[in-house]
């Protein structure tokens, strides 16, 4: 899998996660010993995570490192239905673009 598309896949699914246990990006990046502004990054795709980060983060919500570089939708389905229903309105408008991105890539092939 491309780089590009693992950042894609870990911004959502890192955001869905966070919302998903109420977490600010303040109280995740203080839970797993990084700067806010690196959780900030994560989600808007502008650093590629760290190994043990990444791990950190697997740890605190209980998933598989690669749980959270898989397309969303298979993330999504692993939740429990309220989780997953606050989780996706909170990500509402990115997941919509991630969709509309997907589906503009399946109309060129």
């Amino acid at each position: 899998m491309e780089k590009s598309k693992s950042m894609e896949y870990l911004s959502i699914n890192l955001k869905a996660y966070r919302l998903a246990a109420k977490l600010t990006q303040e109280d995740l990046a203080e839970k797993i010993g990084v700067s806010a502004q690196a959780i900030i990054n994560l989600e808007n795709q502008l650093n590629w995570i760290k190994s043990d980060t990444l791990d950190k983060i697997a740890d605190l919500f209980d998933v598989e490192p690669a749980c959270l570089l898989k397309a969303p939708s298979s993330v999504v389905g692993e939740l429990d239905e309220k989780t997953k229903m606050d989780a996706l309105n909170s990500l509402s408008v990115d997941y919509l673009y991630y969709l509309e991105k997907r589906l503009n890539h399946s109309f060129k092939k």
